[in-house]
């Protein structure tokens, strides 16, 4: 560890995902020396660190050991000037403890980019600033951050989605230019370390219960959501859910210069909202109807809301609400997230991207939206993450009263205990299967002409897969080839 120290200022990085290695890429960049830490065993890499540019790594089982000796982990962690955490390392982490205990310097990615960005002398003219919009909610905000991007693009501007839609925030730092636009998805995760984000524009798009895994309750939750608010220039706000109202510590801290609300209701007065104009429904601003429902390729209460809230950020953005909403009637949304597919008659829904019950709620709805004489099936299963179920429970006990669910096929880490709040509620039909293809193929023997199966995990996948797009495309390929 001598050696390393002499080399200059010692970065030490946790966690070697994605994340985790766009942190490395950086600090290689920058000549920081570096350390590895990841709970994984050394099997699960098979490479060399150093040629990595890594001085060492503390993996598995050595870094375990290592946690349970407090005085031997803060000697360790002397050795760094600063510890930079991947998202899947909570705050709660015996060597995140230790490291605020000495206070330690943490960062993750964001707060790198952040700081770099406002670092960067080129980036800083007053006619020459990176605007950033942050995002983040409970369901949708990779839908309004992939749409935002998407229309700031065909607008002609210099826009990227960056962030947890699945692009590292540091993989884009070095081709950042003046003017351009950085529309950032952000989780709970990567929001709980970041206090000074400072935004152009940021919106809490809706809050429900998810993550309570990682942060124990939902008030913990929500307040690490809030922190998308701190010092942001402007706020766009979800009024149908209180949850997503700024604290007044944000609202009062200086730099709040506009606040844009939206809803399913009737728009007050440069709200955005749903008006009802000669027997249709209308998206609109104020008194000013923008355009049909009717028009938008994406139907459906939910979306109408992500709409709303893009139109809200494009306004404050400058943007032309006319060029807006043509963009938006034929906006189609993100993969795997209720994407239909016909096949024998048998309506199929992908929405891989479920990953809690709150979205999952929706997929259930917009699927029972689209029976005509069929029932309806649900496919779940994965990692709960301390989610709550009986919502569901509630829902599929109306559906089954209704004779409209066919029943629901579980599998994965954490079946059993939906299948068990799913008992508590209805009468349902509930098979518990082993994998996602075993749920499939049962489905595939017993639905009927005009069923819809609704996929819609609500739980992560990384107990069979890797993430939520390879859950996608499994199921995609379990469904094709019966």
């Amino acid at each position: 560890m001598v050696d390393l120290i002499q080399r200059g200022s010692p970065r030490l990085i946790y966690g070697y995902g994605v994340t985790g290695q766009s942190l490395a890429v950086y600090c290689r960049a920058q000549a920081m020396p570096m350390w590895l830490l990841d709970r994984r065993s050394p099997s699960a890499f098979n490479m060399d660190w150093q040629a990595h540019g890594f001085a060492g790594a503390t993996l598995g089982d050595e870094l375990q050991a290592l946690c349970q000796d407090q005085s031997q982990l803060e000697q360790f962690l002397n050795d760094f000037v600063e510890l930079l955490i991947s998202p899947g390392v909570p705050i709660s982490d015996p060597v995140v403890i230790a490291a605020l205990k000495l206070q330690m310097p943490i960062r993750n990615d964001i707060g790198v980019f952040l700081d770099v960005l406002r670092s960067r002398d080129d980036l800083n003219q007053p006619s020459h600033t990176v605007k950033v919009i942050a995002i983040t909610g409970s369901n949708g905000k990779s839908t309004v951050t992939d749409c935002t991007a998407a229309l700031g693009v065909a607008l002609g501007h210099s826009v990227r989605a960056i962030g947890n839609i699945g692009v590292p925030v540091l993989s884009v730092l070095d081709t950042v230019q003046p003017g351009d636009i950085v529309v950032i998805e952000l989780s709970s995760y990567q929001l709980e370390l970041i206090h000074e984000l400072g935004a152009d524009v940021a919106l809490l798009l809706n809050m429900s219960p998810d993550h309570l895994d990682r942060h124990g309750d939902l008030q913990t939750y929500w307040r690490a959501k809030q922190n998308v608010y701190v010092k942001a220039k402007a706020v766009v706000v979800n009024k149908d859910d209180p949850l997503s109202t700024p604290l007044e510590p944000h609202k009062n801290a200086g730099s709040l210069k506009t606040y844009v609300r939206f809803g399913l209701g009737a728009p007050d007065r440069d709200d955005f909202g749903v008006m009802h104009r000669a027997g249709e429904s209308w998206l609109a601003k104020g008194i000013q109807p923008l355009m049909p429902v009717s028009r938008l390729a994406m139907s459906g209460p939910h979306h109408f809301s992500n709409f709303l809230a893009v139109l809200g950020i494009a306004d404050v953005l400058g943007w032309p609400l006319a060029q807006v909403c043509e963009f938006i009637a034929s906006y189609h949304g993100l993969a795997y997230r209720c994407q239909p597919f016909l096949q024998n008659d048998i309506l199929w829904l992908n929405d891989s991207k479920g990953t809690n019950v709150g979205a999952s709620l929706v997929a259930l709805h917009s699927g029972e939206k689209r029976l005509n004489s069929g029932r309806l099936w649900w496919i779940a299963g994965g990692l709960a993450k301390g989610g709550d179920f009986s919502s569901i429970g509630d829902y599929v006990a109306t559906l089954n009263r209704k004779h409209l669910f066919a029943g629901a096929q579980l599998y994965g880490q954490d079946r059993q205990q939906i299948a068990h709040a799913l008992s508590i509620k209805s009468k349902a039909t509930v098979v518990v299967q082993e994998t996602l293809l075993d749920c499939v193929n049962s489905i595939h023997r017993e639905a009927q002409a005009g069923d819809v199966v609704v996929f819609s995990p609500a739980c992560a996948s990384m107990d069979q897969f890797a993430n939520f797009e390879a859950r996608g495309q499994a199921f995609d390929q379990y469904v094709n080839t019966p």
